[in-house]
């Protein structure tokens, strides 16, 4: 922060005044009670393009705390879709309680923030820490100053190399006295594959519960009459449905009003079982995936499901609670992380296309994703084993002179990708694997990611002929 200050051309001390240009410093405020929090941001509004800013925001201590910051979204792209290239953030800093910051858009000054409004340039979350005393609230500001750091911050912004003052819009903060009448308020409901999880604060209550009567019903179904110091209720054992909870009860009113009926109400879904995403979508054919640390050394793909009511463990005959298949083939290994992850080593197949993947839970059924995973090849991988050597080039050869074996797949011995198998495509395979000239030697798609039909070219076919699926090496 400090270098920031030469950066900018001393703009600290070179400030000037320019009628010429309408530039707003402003940050947002807010309103709650004791204990809550304040969502704010600091933002700039400019009828001209801005090389840079900084500024310093301070609060009052012991009514206002900062809770959290980060940068602003305007600062994420605004250096041709880069972030800023100089962006300082200090909270607390000498003399706080407050924040500052500063900001250079391009050192080489090939980028500016240009002209708009609003542009948000650091976001904060304000606890309001003070406590009303009677019936008025109280009432503070966050506001912009020129007296927090060492040396201070100004708060100017960045026109051709100098620096300006802006309009300064602050903030007005209010912490609001507690209700007189008690009321219960934050009211949710979370749910898993059997259960509901009922939780609830009180408002404005004191020490006491002026409640006669506190009620928790099931959609229609009574539960139980609670005690006025309850906060949370757990209804297990449930099936699958949509449930709506109402939390009702009769009390007396502070104002003197008559005996008053209110309620709150949450809704909760129960999902015995659900998957919400499948990765990889795709696999060599063996099942196998490279292990980069291992140099050509192969270990089981993993895949991993996402969901929630999965169960681990085995069950009576010892066997998984949880299983996944792809194309009706079950993982060899899989475990449960939770209820909701399921990690599975990528069964073997001798086939290639795109497959459903079932995931069957004991006593909570089966949820099948249609098309979810593909079994492919890759270009230049002429024996199927997912890696590029020397072999591919001699399987290659022993087929085309030497009455060999033909190659599982046809359009993977294609190297080149010029529809014939023929001794070029050896050749590239030679000097792919020696890795002469990449530029040059990497073949075309599929390569990076497995497929199921020749995307380029001449398609020749993968027979597999012979084909013999190994889970590994």
């Amino acid at each position: 922060m400090r270098r920031f200050l030469f950066l900018l051309v001393s703009m600290a001390a070179a400030t000037v005044l320019a009628d010429d240009y309408q530039v707003t410093f402003g940050v947002t405020g807010g309103q709650g009670y004791h204990g809550q929090t304040v969502a704010s941001k600091a933002f700039i509004s400019t009828d001209t393009e801005l090389q840079g800013w900084s500024f310093g925001i301070r609060w009052e201590a012991g009514l206002v705390g900062l809770v959290s910051h980060a940068r602003g979204l305007a600062l994420e792209t605004v250096n041709h879709g880069n972030p800023a290239d100089f962006i300082s953030i200090e909270s607390n800093p000498v003399d706080g309680p407050g924040i500052t910051q500063g900001v250079v858009v391009s050192f080489m000054q090939t980028a500016v923030l240009p002209v708009g409004q609003n542009y948000e340039v650091l976001s904060m979350v304000f606890s309001l820490e003070g406590k009303p005393v009677g019936d008025e609230p109280i009432v503070t500001r966050a506001r912009f100053t020129e007296d927090l750091g060492l040396p201070p911050v100004a708060v100017v912004y960045v026109v051709g190399g100098n620096s300006y003052a802006p309009n300064k819009a602050d903030a007005t903060l209010t912490i609001l006295p507690p209700p007189k009448d008690c009321k219960i308020e934050n009211f949710t409901c979370e749910s898993d594959p059997d259960n509901v999880f009922l939780k609830w604060d009180y408002l404005g209550c004191g020490g006491e519960r002026p409640f006669d009567f506190l009620y928790l019903y099931r959609d229609r179904t009574l539960l139980g009459e609670l005690s006025v110091d309850t906060v949370s209720y757990d209804d297990l054992g449930l099936q699958p449905g949509v449930y709506t909870y109402t939390l009702a009860w009769v009390y007396w009113p502070a104002s003197g009003d008559p005996i008053t009926l209110d309620y709150v109400q949450c809704t909760a879904q129960v999902i015995a079982l659900m998957v919400t995403d499948v990765s990889p979508k795709t696999a060599f054919l063996p099942g196998t995936v490279p292990d980069p640390a291992q140099a050509g050394n192969f270990l089981p793909g993993v895949l991993t499901v996402q969901g929630r009511g999965f169960r681990g463990g085995l069950n009576d005959e010892n066997e998984p609670l949880t299983q996944v298949f792809i194309g009706g083939v079950p993982a060899p290994t899989l475990a449960v992380v939770g209820d909701h992850t399921i990690t599975a080593s990528i069964p073997c197949s001798s086939k290639l296309g795109v497959f459903d993947v079932l995931v069957a839970v004991e006593g909570r059924g089966e949820i099948l994703v249609p098309k979810a995973f593909t079994y492919g090849w890759l270009r230049a991988d002429v024996d199927i084993d997912g890696s590029i050597t020397l072999q591919d080039a001699i399987v290659l050869l022993n087929y085309l002179f030497l009455e060999g074996r033909e190659p599982y797949c046809l359009d993977a011995a294609d190297a080149n990708d010029d529809g014939v198998n023929d001794v070029a495509d050896a050749v590239f395979l030679i000097y792919m694997a020696a890795g002469i000239n990449p530029s040059l030697y990497t073949p075309k798609e599929p390569w990076t990611a497995p497929a199921v039909t020749d995307p380029t070219g001449v398609p020749l076919g993968c027979a597999l002929v012979g084909f013999t699926c190994t889970q590994g090496r």
